[in-house]
């Protein structure tokens, strides 16, 4: 596989690695963190329309029955039942007034003294089967027990009650003075019952969409009996979307005046939260897999400039070199990081391997001028040995010649008595032949001693191999 290819690999697996754990992110901590947030949201509706609930339990407790409650007349009332306070007071029309569907007031022995429910749409009264007898049971939740002087002695009850049709949102007081101190005449009782119009009057109220189902025997309607089980004390919220996924419905139980569940809310939150987080993370997805395209292509053409070329290039020369064996050739890279080292390194190297191999061949030559030429000198030496004996003999020879005794025989003649044209006649031509002998002598000698010098010279040549070295 070629380096371009592994560059290339890898720097596809980086990518890959980073779009993997941007995806592993965006599963695990992105999209976890936009649906809590979403739900603390829907949890924070829903605990808004349990609280705007409260406040109504609230309003109706401390605005109007503490109100009607505490008061000098309804107190007399209580003891002289006179016609002329229910006459003026307590009408028809007075639930209309305060809103209310249930008005009882009740003697201390739990007598019905007066009661009242509102009028619905066809004119019909919706009434509660427990409040319809003359009396309630002695320890019902809704009688005022009997408490001390002081008005913050007298006990009340407010909340929830389950009844036949719907919740019932309900405050009870013991009838006070104006001064609110007793003892206590009786109990006055006023209620609002929680269904479909009050419900939408508490989305109005607080901008969230309200759903109520009255829970009875500790169940509920089918359509949300199957979030009931999961709401415990540790975890008092459900949530789980809608059939289409684009709403949140956030569910929870409240508790009636005795402590058990009446009433299952359920808020619905359009998941604008999660749909924007959805885009946000679209937007994010295209820009990063933009953002990895462009720096997957600039790393990969930087990588291509600074190594992949360079050490291409490098590859090659060396390949060149190694198949054409041209030592001469270089790189000549003008860089200055590792790769320009590396290169001029190798250039380096090229002329040492040179200049090694220039000088492995001047001595392969010499060695082998050296071996021929001692070889030549051998047979050269060989040829010279008999020229120079026989130049000596020659030599040896010339200096036996008998001019000494040619030169006795003149002499002799010279002194004999011999005839004198004779003698003269002989001495003349001794004298001209040794004359003659002694000139061709002379030179001979000459020459062959310069013969011999320069034999000798010639063998001393040869036999020194110093001479034969290349300058």
């Amino acid at each position: 596989m070629s380096l371009k290819s592994k560059v290339l690999i890898l720097v596809l697996a980086c990518v890959a690695v980073y779009a993997v754990a941007d995806a592993a992110i965006e599963h695990w901590i992105v999209r976890p963190s936009f649906a809590s947030l979403e739900q603390e949201e829907a949890g924070k509706d829903l605990q808004r329309c349990v609280e705007a609930i409260r406040r109504e339990v609230h309003h109706l407790d401390r605005d109007l029955c503490v109100d009607w409650a505490s008061w000098d007349d309804m107190y007399r009332f209580l003891d002289d039942r006179n016609e002329a306070f229910v006459a003026g007071n307590l009408t028809d029309s007075m639930l209309t007034q305060l809103d209310l569907d249930m008005v009882m007031i009740l003697d201390t022995d739990g007598h019905k003294v007066w009661g009242r429910f509102k009028n619905q749409t066809a004119g019909v009264p919706r009434t509660i089967d427990e409040f319809e007898g003359s009396s309630l049971p002695a320890g019902h939740p809704l009688l005022a027990q009997s408490g001390g002087a002081a008005a913050a002695d007298q006990p009340f009850t407010r909340g929830l009650y389950r009844t036949e049709h719907a919740p019932l949102l309900v405050a009870s007081r013991p009838v006070l003075t104006s001064e609110g101190v007793g003892p206590s005449r009786g109990t006055v009782i006023m209620g609002r019952f929680l269904d479909e119009p009050f419900t939408e009057m508490l989305s109005d109220q607080t901008r969230v969409q309200l759903h109520a189902w009255p829970i009875r025997d500790g169940d509920a309607p089918s359509e949300a009996s199957r979030v009931l089980a999961r709401l415990t004390s540790a975890a008092p919220v459900a949530y789980e979307p809608n059939h289409d996924g684009t709403t949140l419905q956030a569910y929870a139980a409240m508790n009636d005046i005795q402590g058990a569940r009446a009433l299952l809310l359920r808020a619905d939150l359009p998941r604008d939260i999660t749909a924007q987080g959805r885009l946000v993370m679209t937007y994010d997805r295209w820009i990063t897999i933009g953002v990895l395209v462009l720096l997957a292509g600039s790393l990969l053409f930087s990588l291509q400039r600074m190594i992949v070329a360079p050490i291409l290039e490098l590859t090659k020369h060396t390949n060149t070199v190694a198949r054409q064996g041209d030592l001469e050739a270089r790189v000549d890279m003008d860089r200055i990081d590792e790769i320009g080292m590396l290169a001029n390194q190798f250039d380096r190297m090229l002329g040492q391997l040179r200049d090694t191999q220039d000088k492995a061949v001047d001595d392969s030559y010499y060695s082998g001028m050296a071996a021929l030429t001692t070889k030549a000198l051998g047979a050269i030496d060989q040829a010279l040995d008999p020229v120079m004996d026989q130049l000596g003999e020659l030599r040896g020879d010339i200096d036996k010649m008998p001019l000494d005794r040619i030169e006795e025989t003149r002499s002799r003649l010279a002194s004999e008595k011999e005839s004198p044209v004779r003698v003269e006649d002989l001495c003349d031509m001794l004298a001209e032949v040794n004359e003659v002998l002694t000139a061709i002598t002379e030179d001979t000698t000459t020459r062959i001693d310069d013969l011999l010098d320069r034999t000798s010279q010639l063998d001393m040549i040869l036999s020194d191999p110093r001479y034969f070295k290349r300058k």
